[in-house]
């Protein structure tokens, strides 16, 4: 990447949940003053999908992430960071979604839903 006030591309999911440590919430009141999730910080989710940065700056770094990042928001299905067994079968699952947009943007026939919806279930 070149130019503007980034240094890396990184893919992210806007993270509107509430979030706790050991020593409490972080990003929240857990009081009657409980913030509602659509007036949470803005929390973003690295998606583990995305990654852009010149090569000259990761050997410089010895890191993958320079230090201004630009967030290129991604849709939360393209997020499913495969990490655990539960993860794996949430991202076959979605695998079914993928096909069923992939057949409407081919021209959107429900013969090509179809075919994508029980090539899914096989």
């Amino acid at each position: 990447m070149t130019g503007g006030n980034h240094d890396t591309l990184l893919g992210v999911n806007e993270a509107l949940d509430y979030y706790w440590s050991p020593s409490g919430p972080l990003n929240y009141s857990a009081s009657r003053d409980h913030t509602i999730s659509h007036d949470l910080p803005d929390w973003w989710r690295v998606t583990n999908s995305l990654y852009m940065a010149a090569r000259v700056l990761m050997l410089e770094r010895g890191y993958f992430l320079g230090t201004r990042p630009l967030l290129h928001r991604l849709p939360k299905l393209a997020g499913v960071d495969i990490d655990t067994h539960e993860d794996y079968r949430i991202a076959c699952a979605l695998h079914a979604l993928y096909r069923e947009d992939a057949a409407f943007a081919e021209g959107g026939s429900d013969d090509a839903l179809a075919a994508a919806c029980s090539w899914a279930t096989r």
